[in-house]
């Protein structure tokens, strides 16, 4: 080293008390360094913000927090401004089958006749719309088919078979709607993807004062019964990135 090189002449004794004492003084000055700009420092701890985020706290953050409400809803309110229009032949005065069963779908899910012409109003739209916004609160969302397959005392774990008629829809947030199995099976065409989801009916958060009665219950459903909804996808197939989660710091910080 420069001291050992300096001193070399010298008593060796000293030589070696001038070396230890300089790299005392270099030791020093690293640790003096590594104490003023820490590397290891963890924003997230010092912050109090959540390293794994779960489904629940972006649901309490859409419920109770402006901004993360609006960077979920942002987009959808902005897309489904106007009615989308399904139609199979392009002339007005012909009606097709599957237009006729468009229109009747909108009629049934009213449970009445509905003062609406044709699509104008259509209840379709708007579970749709909702299914939009509530899938961007965690990694997905899901629609409910009420199809009129089942018989008495059968429960929704039962595989949908054919059906005549969709008798209502119902839309969920991943909050409420947890997947308790996926296909194992590496040679099923559905390997990897959900088999049954448990579904929470009524839940707390939307009942008022006035919904007595409407106590919060959880069912299990099979797969075909549900349509799983999900955009921004990365990887998976079945969890996509959360719309808060980029900007989950500023919201929790602001």
């Amino acid at each position: 080293s420069f001291s050992e090189g300096l001193y070399a002449g010298a008593d060796p004794i000293v030589s070696n008390q001038i070396a230890s004492l300089t790299e005392n003084i270099a030791s020093l000055s690293r640790v003096f360094l590594q104490r003023i700009q820490d590397p290891r420092r963890d924003i997230d701890d010092e912050c109090g913000f959540p390293k794994h985020p779960d489904a629940q706290l972006y649901q309490d953050l859409f419920d109770r927090d402006a901004i993360a409400n609006r960077v979920v809803t942002c987009l959808p309110h902005e897309s489904w401004q106007v009615q989308p229009l399904i139609y199979e032949s392009e002339s007005a005065k012909k009606v097709t089958p599957f237009e006729q069963a468009w229109d009747g779908l909108s009629k049934a899910l009213y449970g009445s006749e509905s003062w609406f012409q044709d699509e104008h109003g259509s209840p379709v739209w708007e579970y749709l719309k909702r299914a939009d916004e509530l899938s961007g609160i965690g990694q997905y969302g899901v629609v409910l088919l009420g199809l009129d397959d089942l018989k008495e005392g059968e429960d929704l774990r039962k595989p949908a078979k054919k059906a005549s008629r969709l008798k209502f829809l119902r839309v969920f947030p991943q909050s409420i709607a947890q997947i308790t199995r996926f296909e194992a099976d590496p040679t099923s065409p559905r390997y990897g993807q959900p088999l049954e989801y448990n579904l929470t009916f009524n839940d707390w958060r939307d009942n008022t004062e006035g919904a007595l009665g409407l106590a919060a219950s959880m069912m299990l459903v099979h797969w075909s019964r549900i349509v799983h909804v999900c955009d921004n996808l990365r990887s998976s197939e079945i969890f996509a990135t959360e719309r808060m989660r980029p900007v989950l710091n500023n919201i929790l910080g602001h």
